[in-house]
């Protein structure tokens, strides 16, 4: 099932689509449980791009408190360039990360997009490196591309390596270790996971 909020899609009405997702939280938390209360045992998998991610993170905020029992009928939630405020992710992150199998994060340092989202709010996004955003019970890969088209802002729906990623995720529930197409990255205490090209 596909949920779609009312984006006008366009760079020069990035402050609409703001307003626009904020009043669409509520029809995606309803969307999400009337899902939910359907499976009968089986769990769903929920993939959200750029600023729907943000939408989904406060939509997830509202089953986990209406309905907490909910929650564990997600088996994986993908978050591919996420628009959402690092402190803010941060801050939520509980929130979103429980009862459920895994959250995956993509981000890109070339997703012009985010760049551009970030210098806006004066604040970087989840989506965008550097800096880099890691959380307990987040597995955060960087997608390191030098090929991506336009704003490079929908990489992750233009690379096998991706997609085949996603493919090992959502179908086997592996593990990043177990996943061929990532390898660990250590900065210190910080790990993180890298496509492998």
């Amino acid at each position: 099932s596909v949920f779609s909020w009312p984006s006008k899609g366009e760079t020069n009405e990035y402050s609409a689509d703001e307003s626009s997702s904020e009043v669409s939280q509520y029809a995606l938390a309803e969307f999400l449980l009337s899902h939910v209360d359907k499976l009968e045992g089986k769990k769903i998998n929920i993939i959200a791009h750029s600023m729907g991610c943000r939408l989904l993170m406060y939509a997830l905020q509202h089953m986990a408190r209406d309905r907490p029992g909910g929650m564990s009928s997600i088996n994986q939630i993908i978050f591919a360039a996420a628009d959402i405020d690092q402190e803010m992710m941060e801050k939520m992150a509980d929130c979103v990360v429980q009862n459920y199998g895994r959250t995956t994060s993509y981000v890109c340092p070339g997703d012009s997009a985010l760049a551009m989202s970030g210098w806006l709010h004066s604040f970087p996004r989840v989506g965008f490196v550097p800096p880099i955003f890691v959380a307990d019970e987040i597995d955060t890969v960087n997608v390191e591309k030098t090929d991506l088209l336009g704003f490079g802002h929908g990489y992750v729906s233009e690379s096998r390596s991706i997609l085949s990623d996603i493919f090992q995720l959502v179908v086997h529930s592996l593990p990043p270790e177990c996943r061929f197409s990532v390898r660990e990255i250590s900065l210190g205490k910080t790990k993180y996971w890298g496509l492998k090209e």
